[in-house]
Formats: C-alpha cells, structure tokens, sequence
C-alpha cells in the first residue's frame, strides 16, 4: 500500500509522488531514483553512474568481475557475516595490538574488497553483515566508505538486507565520516580497551 511504501510522508505529498511514479516510463525511472535515493540510501547508491564513484582503473575491473560467468546460486541462507580489514594501517600504536601495519600491502586492494562485497552480497543471504576491521577502518574516509556501500548496492541479491558495522578507536571519527555512517546506516562500535 501506499503508506508502507513511503511512510512518514503526509497523505498529499505522497499521493502526489505516487501520482508521478506512474506516468510516463522516464518520469518513472526519474521518481525511482528518486525515492530510491531518499528511502533505501543503499539501493539509491546503485543508481549513480561508475565514474561518479569509481576510477577508470577500478571500473575496468569491475566491468571484469561483472563479466564473469554466474557462480551457481547458493541454497537459500538466513544470513552470512564477512570480518572484512579494509586497511591493516592505524593511526594509534596501541602497545597491547599487533594487528596494525605500515607499508604498501597493509590496505585492501580494490579487486579483492570488490570481489569480497561481491560474494558477501551476492550469496543468497537473506541478511548480509559486514563488519569493517583493522587496522582502523575509518581511516578509508567518507568517500572510500561511500565506494564500499556502493559495491554492497551493486551486488547485493535482490531482497537482502544489508548491514554494515565498523570497529573503530573513534580518533577519526570526523563530521563528514558520521554524516555518511548516519545516511548509510553504518553501526560503529568504538573500542575503549586500553592505554595508548
């Protein structure tokens, strides 16, 4: 119905968009995106062009894993979790961890986080968890977390539910990076174990 469609709407602007969704095919496409970006914020995120998102180098890839045959669908699961450590780098040096790393190979190449999202969303889990790991996986930043959601959107099977945690230490945890955490409905659990 159309109050489970856009709830908290008021009646009048809601009959009114649900007017428009149904006239002509690219004014309804134009209103998908639409409410796709303001009430699924993930889903919205797949409604962006690549190059608006990702790099020359890194569509090319994705063009590639797109390209590739089908895996076999998985039986049907209630849910599938992936520890996913986008980066072994830390901004602290916390004497009791040994998980951080400096160095060229201590962050996740693009083509392996692709294709990590791409197996995580794509496998048949009707619940996805991600939990982002470290290192410190704030140190990506707003926009390299916008860019992993974005491969959430882009693989994920239709019907599942995706949802992100970050375990942080919280020491960049900057306006913008909560903003997109807010928008995307990314869970942070901050980590308050110790002395420096």
């Amino acid at each position: 119905t159309l109050a489970t469609a856009l709830p908290g709407l008021p009646d009048a602007p809601a009959e009114a968009l649900w007017a428009l969704r149904t006239q002509e095919p690219a004014q309804r496409a134009a209103i998908q995106v639409i409410l796709d970006r303001a009430l699924d914020p993930l889903a919205g995120l797949a409604t962006y062009p690549d190059d608006a998102l990702f790099t020359s180098e890194e569509q090319a890839i994705l063009q590639l894993l797109d390209a590739e045959p089908a895996a076999p669908s998985p039986p049907p699961r209630g849910a599938v979790t992936g520890i996913v450590k986008v980066t072994r780098h830390c901004n602290l040096r916390c004497t009791y961890c040994h998980d951080w790393r400096v160095g060229r190979d201590a962050a996740m190449p693009f083509e392996v986080l692709a294709r990590a999202m791409k197996w995580l969303c794509g496998s048949g889990a009707r619940t996805v968890n991600v939990v982002l790991h470290g290192g410190e996986p704030s140190l990506i930043g707003p926009t390299g977390m916008i860019r992993l959601l974005a491969l959430q959107a882009r693989y994920r099977t239709a019907g599942a539910r995706v949802v992100t945690r970050m375990q942080t230490n919280g020491a960049r945890l900057t306006d913008d990076m909560i903003d997109a955490l807010l928008r995307f409905g990314v869970r942070a659990s901050v980590s308050l174990d110790g002395p420096p």
